[in-house]
């Protein structure tokens, strides 16, 4: 079951980030609070949303049971 739990919430995150892009937004992510200084990704933490420049974003999903799939979404225009 926590397979089909976690393969659900990339669905989930996908929604979101689809509803996200029109307005210029990026989703905050929950539970990040210290970056690691050898890893140079920003991460939208903190705020509620954070404003988003480009017109496509990489959607990288795991759950604990191995799976893993990635998804390029580009805005509509």
């Amino acid at each position: 079951m926590s397979a089909t739990i976690g393969a659900g919430g990339g669905t989930v995150e996908l929604a979101a980030t689809a509803v996200a892009m029109p307005h210029g937004a990026v989703p905050a992510t929950l539970n990040y609070e210290e970056p690691d200084p050898g890893c140079p990704v920003h991460v939208a933490a903190g705020e509620l949303r954070r404003p988003m420049k480009r017109d496509h974003v990489l959607k990288v999903n795991f759950t604990p049971m191995g799976q893993c799939a990635a998804v390029v979404v580009r805005k509509w225009e």
